[in-house]
Parts: C-alpha cells; sequence; structure tokens
C-alpha cells in the first residue's frame, strides 16, 4: 500500500482508543467471551491507557500499565490481564484495521517478565483442614439447589459433584482437625 493508502487508513483510525478495541472485542465475538476474560478486560477500560488511541500505545506504556496494576495483585493476575489484552492485539489489526501493534504486546510481555511483573502463581503447600472442607460441603445444603452457585439449580444428583471432586483431590492428604 502507498503513502496515500497509509495516510487513507491512518484518518480512518484517528480516534480509535484501546477501549474501543475491548469494547469491538467483548461484543462482536461470535463465541461468547469467558466471564473471567469480561472481567478482566472490562476493568481495563477505566485505566488511564484505555483512552488512549491505538496507534500511539507502544510497549512501555503497557510495562507501565503493568506495573500499575501490580502494586495490589500478584504477579499471575497480572500476567492473566495482558495475556487477555493480548487476545485483543491479536484481532484488532487484522480484523478491524485497528492500529494497535500487536509487537508491542509481545515486547510488554518479555519486560514485564523479565522485571519479575507477571509470573506464575504460587504453588500451595497447605491442604484444607476436615473442619474447613466439612464448611465447605454444608453450603449446598445451607442454600439449597441454588442461591451460593449464582442462581443455578443444579440437577439431581449434581450436588454430590462437589463433594466427590474434594474428596478425591485430598485423599490421603488431609491434615488432621485441629
Amino acid at each position: 500500500m502507498g503513502a496515500a493508502g497509509e495516510n487513507l487508513s491512518a484518518i480512518k483510525n484517528c480516534g480509535q482508543t484501546l477501549a474501543d478495541a475491548i469494547d469491538r472485542y467483548t461484543t462482536e465475538s461470535v463465541k461468547e467471551v469467558g466471564r473471567t476474560k469480561a472481567q478482566i478486560l472490562r476493568p481495563i477500560c477505566e485505566y488511564d491507557i484505555a483512552g488512549m488511541e491505538c496507534a500511539d500505545i507502544q510497549s512501555h506504556d503497557f510495562v507501565a500499565f503493568a506495573k500499575e496494576i501490580n502494586t495490589n495483585r500478584a504477579p499471575s493476575t497480572v500476567g492473566n490481564y495482558l495475556s487477555h489484552l493480548g487476545a485483543v492485539f491479536a484481532l484488532a489489526r487484522p480484523a478491524w484495521g485497528m492500529e494497535l501493534e500487536q509487537q508491542a504486546m509481545k515486547d510488554a510481555f518479555v519486560v514485564c517478565n523479565r522485571l519479575s511483573i507477571t509470573g506464575k502463581a504460587r504453588s500451595r503447600d497447605r491442604r484444607p483442614t476436615l473442619r474447613e472442607l466439612d464448611a465447605l460441603l454444608t453450603l449446598p445444603r445451607i442454600y439449597g439447589n441454588h442461591g451460593a452457585f449464582g442462581g443455578v439449580s443444579m440437577q439431581k444428583g449434581a450436588q454430590w459433584a462437589p463433594q466427590l471432586s474434594l474428596w478425591t483431590a485430598f485423599r490421603g492428604v488431609l491434615a488432621p482437625t485441629s
């Protein structure tokens, strides 16, 4: 594409922000965006970076954003935020012609990883006590077949699934009751 075509594209995309790209991603996706991804992308729109024009966003802007959210979140959570944003970046240019540079996002991932702003989740070495498990397992009895589970009615017999999965997962490693 020649200089005239590039100028036309720049004019056409002028004023489009990261928030616009996030909104478009969440509304136009044929496959419904998962609840977790939506819960992460929506709040990103409240940060300064979301108000920036797509063409102006560079890797250092993402690193600054990651540092900002790292103040009250674990490195693994910061990594999740950037990962979900990466999905928006992967589609923005090819699908909608938005001037988001996927390479800027990839560079920010590398920087954040090397600076330990992002990282893997800490492994858990504590197991629930029998008293804690009992408290978890009584929730269905307290709230019935709805309420504690987001208003979703559990199918007949399905109420045993949480108990079975917990007892299977912790078989032989449960801490003694205190």
